[in-house]
């Protein structure tokens, strides 16, 4: 089933020149899901955009019921330390950081959704060089690291932690 979704999404999605990859997917003129990846990286990073798509978009696909949107930026440790410093009181740079709009783990009052039924569930910032450690300590390549940082980072997304 994913193979051929995926084989489907090949055919039916289209990213554009900010590699960004919009998937309208219609059968039968029942609307099944719109799945919307936001992936941005700093240009000296070689990142396969389209692996790291293709998996949020299986992860997604079995769960969303209407259009979702989700962003990745794959960073350096410089930003990567300042935005630990700045939203976890870490000095330290750290593989991947999630920012939820909404997170459903946490009670409280959730983030006020616009009227258009998107589902905006948040960035995920994964550190380059950091996924390249991790990579060599696990003889790994280096995107497939990047795609484990950043399902694991989606994880949080969607309110799947782990404990600290």
């Amino acid at each position: 089933m994913v193979g051929g979704f995926l084989q489907f999404l090949n055919n039916y999605c289209l990213p554009n020149n900010f590699g960004l990859l919009y998937c309208s997917i219609v059968i039968g003129y029942t609307y099944i899901a719109m799945i919307t990846v936001f992936f941005q990286t700093e240009s000296h990073f070689p990142v396969d955009r389209k692996k790291v798509i293709d998996a949020v978009v299986a992860a997604l696909e079995p769960q969303m019921k209407r259009q979702t949107e989700v962003s990745v930026i794959v960073v350096g440790d410089r930003r990567m330390r300042q935005l630990n410093k700045q939203y976890r009181k870490l000095e330290a740079t750290t593989d991947v950081l999630s920012f939820a709009l909404n997170d459903p783990a946490e009670a409280g009052e959730p983030f006020v959704e616009l009227p258009d039924n998107v589902l905006r569930l948040g960035d995920i910032v994964v550190s380059y060089p950091q996924a390249v450690e991790e990579a060599a300590a696990e003889d790994k390549f280096v995107d497939d690291q990047i795609v484990f940082l950043v399902l694991h980072g989606l994880n949080h997304l969607l309110g799947i932690h782990h404990p600290e």
